[in-house]
């Protein structure tokens, strides 16, 4: 099995994945609460705030997610061809 090249295609991949992975965990998270509040007292109360918000925090937290594993991709990828180098 070949490793793929770290590069800048890898670098849009993890970018857009991983955000678009906690956007997703946090507007679920932000929905489950209105949900178990509605089937214990039967008022649904989700907002667009509350959906904002879980977007804003998904991506303040999924952008340095996805640069930051790039990146350790990235010294990783670096650290093994100097090893292979070296073993010429």
């Amino acid at each position: 099995m070949e490793n793929k090249r770290v590069g800048f295609s890898m670098f849009l991949y993890l970018f857009f994945s991983f955000s678009l992975l906690i956007i997703a965990i946090a507007i679920l998270a932000s929905f489950i609460a209105p949900i178990i509040f509605f089937v214990r007292n039967g008022v649904f109360d989700y907002r667009l705030e509350t959906f904002v918000f879980a977007c804003k925090a998904g991506a303040g937290a999924g952008i340095p997610l996805g640069i930051g594993v790039w990146v350790f991709a990235k010294i990783e990828e670096i650290r093994k061809r100097k090893l292979s180098d070296k073993d010429r």
